[in-house]
């Protein structure tokens, strides 16, 4: 078992807590790089010391890996169901979500087979695809754990059918108390201007956010006048660690990297597109430190574990809080004590936009989970409908069905609880409410 730090204890002891108050759906937020894996790890062999059969979905392959390799090295050798791999029967399963979410992968399996599931990068549950897995294993007992507890399409994840925000650890936190690196932001002017790009809502490997117009974008940003000014600032710091930098378009990202070159500064170039042993080579040319810089589109934004980055360049504007708190994670992350200071390289003032707080958000989570008018049901006021469809001589398996579905709102909830007030609820009522025919 790794040997947790005192706020992954404390986010353990948090997640019990609420499960010991009925929250069978809750959030932990702690910023890239302070061990949200460790603290599911963790959780896992909380479960299976009870006996409890875990599901751990991710939204990449790549943290597949990284998930599986971590519970190797306590001794847990998990399943994994992802493309043509379909290891359902071990205690512990790793999936990656795109392939679960098929309906002719997930019905494959029973709705209970699992009673405990943790999501990984659990901002992206309000997709119809996370939506549908959440809603098949509906009476399970779930944690999700993000970075970016709040969404750039302003849905909030109290209408994903979360029940509380059980642990935050915020990234100010973080950085005062030694975890996280400091972030030393150097200013890059250009004369650029942003005003008038239009602004829409885009898909990212993290989920749906609100930005700039890619094309657009790269129009204004991608000059020989810009680059250059990033490049020579970047040139003019010395660094001796490495870098990666943020870019809106592939093209962006090429003629960046070509700029460093031209600096005499060894610089790769990786997109979502590259071929996956391309993007292997160029990333373990950067690790061996034979590549100064790396320029990326939407690939290290999420899920890259590289402790020795020493600087991230914004190259890339944004108006997201989810993309810019993403992207800065990345060099944030101190596993050795000597790295004091991560430099964030701020091009057109992209930093100055953002608080690296995200408390106020959390609290905006937690307001929206309690609030009436947003129709949801409450963690409580389901844990009451089950007993009550249990005292009217329902199974705890059905009954578990109706109280905790995805699809119980505020008016089926009030038409629940008077049938089984008056006597209306029974177990051939309820199998035939949820499709499952009268002899269920």
């Amino acid at each position: 078992m790794y040997n947790l730090w005192p706020f992954q204890s404390e986010a353990l002891l948090a997640i019990n807590a609420e499960f010991a108050k009925g929250m069978r759906r809750t959030l932990v937020s702690m910023p890239t790089g302070t061990g949200k894996t460790i603290v599911l790890c963790a959780c896992v062999v909380m479960a299976l010391r009870a006996g409890t059969r875990c599901l751990i979905i991710v939204p990449t392959a790549e943290l597949v890996g990284q998930t599986v390799e971590k519970l190797q090295n306590i001794g847990i050798f998990p399943g994994v169901v992802k493309q043509d791999r379909d290891e359902w029967d071990y205690p512990v399963v790793v999936a990656q979500f795109q392939t679960l979410a098929r309906p002719q992968r997930i019905t494959r399996i029973p709705p209970d087979m699992f009673k405990f599931i943790l999501i990984d990068e659990a901002h992206q549950s309000f997709a119809p695809s996370f939506k549908r897995i959440m809603r098949y294993f509906c009476t399970s007992w779930f944690v999700g754990f993000t970075a970016t507890p709040f969404r750039g399409d302003k849905n909030s994840l109290a209408l994903a059918n979360w029940h509380s925000v059980a642990y935050v650890y915020p990234i100010d936190r973080a950085i005062r108390e030694g975890w996280l690196a400091k972030p030393r932001v150097v200013k890059v002017s250009t004369r650029v201007n942003l005003d008038g790009i239009p602004v829409d809502m885009k898909q990212e490997s993290f989920g749906i956010v609100q930005d700039f117009r890619a094309r657009e974008l790269e129009k204004i940003v991608d000059t020989p006048e810009r680059n250059e000014a990033i490049v020579a600032a970047f040139a003019a710091l010395k660094l001796k660690e490495r870098a990666i930098a943020f870019c809106v378009t592939r093209r962006h990202a090429l003629d960046l990297a070509n700029t460093f070159r031209a600096f005499g500064i060894p610089a790769g170039m990786i997109h979502y597109q590259s071929p996956p042993a391309e993007r292997a080579a160029i990333l373990s040319a950067h690790q061996r430190g034979e590549l100064s810089v790396v320029t990326n589109v939407s690939v290290l934004s999420q899920g890259y574990d590289d402790p020795g980055l020493g600087a991230v360049i914004m190259a890339r504007p944004t108006l997201s809080k989810v993309v810019f708190v993403q992207c800065i994670g990345r060099g944030l992350r101190r596993l050795d004590p000597s790295k004091e200071y991560c430099t964030i390289l701020d091009v057109v003032d992209v930093c100055s936009r953002h608080r690296i707080a995200i408390t106020d958000e959390v609290l905006d989570l937690q307001h929206d989970l309690s609030d009436p008018s947003l129709g949801i049901v409450t963690a409580q006021e389901r844990g009451l409908l089950l007993e009550q469809i249990r005292n009217c001589g329902v199974s705890q398996e059905l009954a578990e069905r109706v109280a905790y579905s995805d699809a119980l709102t505020r008016a089926h909830y009030e038409a629940y609880k008077k049938a089984a007030k008056s006597g209306g609820i029974s177990t051939p009522v309820v199998a035939q409410i949820l499709g499952l025919g009268e002899g269920a």
